[in-house]
């Protein structure tokens, strides 16, 4: 289970349907001691601190390295990796935190995008393989943050519908 709050809706839902059946639950989540943390059977709290908007882009960013890790942890488990794509990996997990600090020097790059923007009435965000889920995390917060509708849509698909919306006014 994973969620922010540990207090949505569906997820406590989903929660309550897996214990129903019998399934050992873990959850992932940034508040302790919230409803899901009490009906879990494990818990892993990110700790990565309060969001302060709603985008919660932390915890997004945790939640998905965490699962990453996880992932790693089972391919190295089952030998479905080699040792050598486990060490590259781990390198460049290594390497976040100045990846993380250099994207954060990026205020001029992100100001410029903000003035091309901010009088569309849409966005897409398009991505492939592990960009798609963050393409739709993208679009989400664009319209949390921005009340603009954007949309998120795997690149393979754009030609299937999607390319008939744009145009030079869609960014």
């Amino acid at each position: 289970l994973i969620t922010q709050s540990g207090e949505t809706a569906d997820t406590l839902a989903s929660l309550r349907l897996a214990k129903s059946a019998g399934a050992q639950t873990l959850a992932l989540t940034n508040v302790v001691g919230s409803s899901i943390t009490r009906g879990a059977d494990t818990v892993v709290n990110l700790r990565v601190g309060p969001e302060i908007g709603v985008v919660a882009s932390k915890t997004f960013s945790a939640q998905v390295l965490l699962l990453e890790l996880i992932a790693l942890d089972w391919a190295r488990r089952s030998g479905a990796l080699a040792a050598a794509s486990i060490a590259d990996l781990a390198r460049q997990f290594a390497q976040l935190p100045d990846r993380v600090q250099a994207a954060l020097g990026t205020d001029h790059q992100m100001q410029h995008l903000a003035e091309k923007i901010w009088t569309r009435k849409s966005c897409f965000f398009f991505g492939r393989g592990y960009g798609y889920p963050t393409a739709l995390e993208g679009a989400l917060k664009l319209k949390e943050i921005s009340y603009l509708h954007a949309e998120g849509y795997p690149a393979g698909e754009l030609k299937h519908g999607p390319i008939a919306m744009l145009d030079p006014e869609m960014p």
